[in-house]
């Protein structure tokens, strides 16, 4: 079983090479369950946590259990501030807070932010309500008593989205207005929940749970669909279970390749159409408590990692996504133009090196933002509202 997933890695490498696929996706994330009361509260196992993001390269965080910090107490903050400090020294890049509601991130979060400098603040509001679960919002249920009754929605599928839809928007104009990534889990949705969900959510954590991740995209596609099919470009994450019932199995039997079971989803995924509005981007983990202790990247990707860190070490975009101007900041001066192509290559605008693009006059979309040197080239992907 070894020796055969070996000789598909190197087929399957080979494969993407030849079509020019950056093995490290943009996107490296993973959901850190148990984060406040079983991490926060023990030097070890923070130490542990961040020697794990370090070592599998994940560069995107989204931290539970946050309701249960007292943001009123001075400790507990600073504890909570020195955490992310210390993830974005190992380059962590996008930190999210998860919550069921939009006061808690109104309440919590945003006063958090407010008191910190920026390397110590969340990038993400990250909205969790599973609104096609019927055993969350059936009468009786959590959904039911917590949120739907109380806010007047009906107990059932139909008030659990109302409810959603409702929260989703509250989100993103706080998301907005603080200039934070508006970040979204979904399961299961229908074509007209999707085209009125997107318009308000900047990432999306698309849930992949399967027990052999060669179905992954195949257990997605019909989703992936309905997304291609709105009005909105959407960025993509590809969510997996390393749960005992999805791909804990898979994984063992895989070496613990958590990079390998990415490409295998993203290299389906490219090859079944030309996306338009699905701009996949990387992968997302759930959850740190059950990922495998010796989880690992392959080794043919540290030249590739390196080369990456210090691109994005020097060099940074943003607001992404934008809607007006994008600001570029870092080491640019080899930068001698800029060119912006569409997702088809077509050129739609070059000129002359500035640090600030206007972009207001780009429809909404996907586009490519290519730096120019003499000797270098560099590109980046970016979101049009």
């Amino acid at each position: 079983m070894k020796f055969k997933s070996l000789l598909l890695k190197f087929f399957f490498f080979t494969h993407l090479a030849s079509m020019s696929f950056a093995q490290l996706p943009e996107h490296r994330g993973m959901y850190v369950d148990g984060f406040v009361s079983q991490i926060l509260v023990n030097k070890q196992e923070t130490d542990k946590l961040l020697d794990f993001i370090e070592s599998n390269h994940f560069n995107a965080l989204t931290l539970y259990e946050l309701h249960l910090i007292d943001f009123e107490n001075v400790r507990q903050v600073r504890e909570l501030s020195r955490f992310i400090r210390n993830a974005r020294k190992i380059g962590v890049k996008s930190i999210g807070a998860a919550a069921e509601n939009t006061d808690f991130f109104l309440n919590k979060i945003i006063p958090y932010n407010q008191s910190q400098v920026s390397r110590a603040r969340f990038d993400v509001l990250n909205f969790e309500f599973e609104f096609w679960v019927p055993e969350l919002y059936q009468n009786g249920k959590y959904y039911c008593q917590s949120y739907l009754q109380p806010n007047g929605f009906s107990c059932d599928q139909k008030g659990a989205f109302q409810f959603y839809l409702q929260e989703i928007q509250n989100i993103h104009q706080l998301s907005q207005n603080n200039g934070l990534i508006t970040e979204a889990y979904l399961g299961w949705f229908s074509q007209e929940q999707a085209d009125s969900l997107l318009p308000y959510i900047d990432r999306l954590l698309l849930h992949a749970y399967v027990q052999n991740q060669e179905f992954a995209f195949e257990y997605s596609k019909e989703r992936l669909l309905l997304l291609e099919n709105t009005d909105e470009p959407i960025e993509l994450i590809g969510l997996f279970s390393s749960e005992d019932q999805f791909l804990k199995q898979w994984l063992n039997d895989n070496d613990n390749d958590l990079l390998y079971a990415y490409s295998i989803y993203h290299n389906d995924l490219i090859n079944f159409r030309n996306w338009n509005k699905v701009y996949e981007n990387g992968y997302h983990w759930f959850t740190y408590s059950v990922l495998p202790e010796d989880a690992k990247v392959i080794d043919t990707i540290d030249e590739t990692r390196d080369l990456e860190a210090t691109f994005a070490a020097n060099i940074s975009i943003g607001p992404n996504p934008a809607d007006d101007f994008v600001q570029l900041k870092g080491d640019l001066d080899w930068v001698k133009e800029v060119v912006i192509y569409d997702l088809n290559g077509e050129i739609i605008k070059n000129f002359n090196f500035s640090s600030k693009i206007f972009v207001k006059e780009l429809k909404k979309g996907i586009y490519l933002f290519r730096l120019i040197g003499e000797n270098q080239v560099q590109t980046f992907r970016l979101l049009k509202h």
